[in-house]
């Protein structure tokens, strides 16, 4: 075993040690709460990351006695880079629920979830009806179905674990997705009918997106979000949009352009700034906010 593996073991092993008493004691209390079926008793849910965490404020709006709390900063940037803290692995012991969106997204988890037995997982992804047999993709919330759908599944799920709120994790879930319902109808209205229908996208978040809204993904700047490509891997995009004759390359506000800019020079394609929702503000209006942003660099570039 190496130093470095060695070192995370070691982290990992003090780390459960100190907080199991924690996680022992809050799951205790949530099988007490749950047995009493009483309102007045407090739950705490802890979300993965900024998308699930703005779906659970919506659902779990102004109903008492229930914090919701993200695992990262709202400005941490993508889960694939993210890495468990002190600070994260507290706040997992404090909670006695934690919502992911699934789908192997938060494979930075799975170690740290061993350590709190207690705790209820909720995945976000468990209904999601759209999956393609050779796509394993999990960035299912940027398609406004996909985030419907997940807000239901969640919804449902809470229902299940703290059925005395149940009805008020419906009620709230109903009132969110008919914001997101009026959502999709509107960017349906002022997409389908653009005329160009080609994009490159800085990496594969948009993929459910383009899906749902017929626009053809001919190229990903990076195969990996955390890696840059290499000269020959650019060579090849910078070829691959001349030859399909790409206008418009779409990045991303949480990684650099300069490889963007370079494809730029060299294809004459434009560049613009979409959003997959991966960090934000702490309202719970922010998807609905991006995605309004989003529509309108779309409407932009696809007129042409």
């Amino acid at each position: 075993m190496n130093i470095g593996k060695l070192k995370t073991l070691i982290f990992f092993s003090v780390l459960f040690f100190i907080f199991s008493f924690w996680s022992s004691a809050c799951g205790n209390a949530f099988k007490e709460n749950k047995n009493n079926n009483s309102s007045q008793t407090s739950i705490k849910i802890i979300t993965s990351f900024y998308p699930i965490y703005i779906m659970v404020l919506n659902i779990a709006k102004d109903i008492p006695n229930v914090s919701v709390e993200n695992l990262a900063a709202q400005y941490s940037g993508c889960p694939h880079d993210f890495q468990l803290t002190t600070e994260s692995m507290r706040k997992l012991s404090t909670a006695q629920i934690l919502v992911i969106n699934g789908l192997g997204l938060e494979t930075f988890l799975e170690p740290a979830i061993k350590g709190f037995p207690e705790l209820k997982i909720i995945d976000s992804s468990k209904n999601f009806t759209d999956r393609d047999s050779e796509i394993n993709n999990p960035h299912i919330w940027t398609s406004i179905t996909g985030a419907i759908e997940q807000t239901k599944s969640i919804a449902d799920q809470l229902g299940a674990l703290d059925p005395i709120r149940a009805d008020a994790y419906k009620a709230n879930s109903i009132l969110y997705i008919q914001k997101l319902e009026a959502l999709k109808t509107k960017m349906h209205s002022e997409i389908d009918s653009l005329p160009d229908r080609k994009i490159v996208t800085f990496h594969d978040a948009f993929y459910w997106f383009a899906k749902e809204f017929s626009l053809e993904v001919i190229a990903v700047v990076r195969k990996e979000p955390e890696e840059e490509p290499s000269a020959e891997e650019v060579a090849s995009l910078i070829q691959t949009i001349r030859k399909k004759n790409v206008h418009n390359i779409f990045i991303e506000p949480q990684f650099p352009a300069r490889t963007a800019e370079t494809i730029m020079r060299e294809t004459e394609a434009d560049i613009f700034m979409l959003d997959p929702v991966e960090n934000g503000q702490d309202n719970p209006d922010a998807y609905l906010e991006i995605m309004n942003k989003n529509l309108e660099v779309l409407k932009k570039a696809l007129a042409k």
